[in-house]
């Protein structure tokens, strides 16, 4: 990460630059947005509340009157600070902003193919998702479906990829219980896409949002599902879900249609980050995943049982990914502008 640094004393700040670039950081001369401004003294008030104009973060120093300076600047204008020696925990720190500010600037080059439109039941408001990423429009008609049995989910898959090409998409969403008609479902497709980039289902543009996000913040793939239990601990569920978030896979047919190819997958236990950014708002919570196969029947295919809290409001899907992902998602939407709203959870 690029850092500048503000001293009232040329000699403090020498010294503070060639502390960070024995880090291996990146020192530069004037602040840029999506960088760190370090205050290595006192009497830079006026030089902070002057650098926060960009979107940045502050870093303030345990010496030399940094911290009092920074307070005093914070006072007049509120912005994202961090207080750290400089030490392996500062690098961390810069780390988490580092992949946020990394993700801000590529959510602009995002290609986001909607294949066929949103499903009818799909009543939540995702045009706004228009405003943050490139959203292409392709018609149903050019997703080819042929060969009998698996082959035909084989040739969805096939055809999406060429479809990805063309349209030099980095994500996708697809109407694809449409597919249905044509004796074919993207189950499989989206279970093969999902390891390489964000696909979603059913044209919902607001879950492949967050889907886009979290691939940003974490280079890890995330799964799409219902809401399908509250209270105590949720459950969620969906006819596909990434092959390498699952310890055993068993293709199947579709559970609401029981035709075509349907996925389902015996997903890993452990802690995951659940969210769902709707219009302005985001819903983040941390989980635990108690168990990763329900055999449940009357669910879609891939079940799995997580012990946390769903707050109501959000709409029906969510998104998941493993690991503790809740303060990437939080300094997200603070330089984004969306809400941020966190369960608490018990796990």
């Amino acid at each position: 990460m690029k850092c500048c640094v503000l001293s009232s004393d040329i000699q403090r700040k020498v010294e503070i630059e060639e502390r960070l670039k024995s880090l291996g950081l990146d020192v530069v001369d004037e602040v840029e947005p999506y960088s760190c401004v370090v205050v290595a003294s006192g009497g830079t008030e006026r030089d902070i509340l002057e650098a926060v104009e960009e979107p940045v973060v502050v870093w303030a120093l345990p010496y030399y009157n940094s911290l009092p300076s920074v307070l005093e600047a914070y006072a007049v204008k509120k912005f994202r600070f961090f207080y750290s020696g400089i030490d392996e925990n500062a690098l961390k720190r810069l780390d988490l902003y580092d992949r946020v500010f990394k993700a801000i600037r590529d959510l602009k080059k995002v290609r986001l193919g909607l294949i066929g439109g949103v499903s009818e039941w799909i009543v939540t408001d995702g045009e706004w998702v228009r405003d943050y990423v490139e959203v292409v429009d392709i018609d149903l008609d050019e997703v080819e479906v042929e060969g009998v049995g698996f082959e035909r989910a084989e040739s969805v898959y096939n055809s999406l990829l060429r479809l990805i090409e063309r349209y030099d998409l980095n994500a996708l969403t697809i109407k694809c219980f449409e597919l249905l008609k044509r004796d074919a479902t993207a189950c499989y497709a989206l279970h093969r896409l999902n390891d390489e980039m964000p696909a979603g289902c059913e044209g919902d543009l607001e879950a492949v949002f967050t889907m886009i996000v979290l691939r940003l913040l974490t280079n890890q793939p995330c799964w799409m599902a219902n809401v399908n239990g509250i209270g105590e601990t949720l459950v969620l569920s969906h006819c596909t879900a990434p092959k390498s978030m699952c310890r055993k896979v068993r293709f199947t047919t579709h559970m609401e249609s029981n035709r075509g190819v349907g996925v389902e997958c015996h997903m890993r236990e452990g802690i995951v980050t659940v969210s769902r950014f709707r219009g302005k708002r985001a819903f983040v919570a941390r989980g635990k995943v108690l168990r990763g196969h329900l055999g449940d029947e009357t669910l879609c295919r891939t079940q799995i049982e997580v012990k946390m809290k769903y707050s109501l409001g959000y709409g029906n899907h969510v998104v998941l990914t493993y690991g503790d992902h809740v303060e990437a998602l939080r300094e997200f939407c603070h330089f984004t502008g969306f809400e941020f709203n966190r369960e608490d959870p018990s796990c």
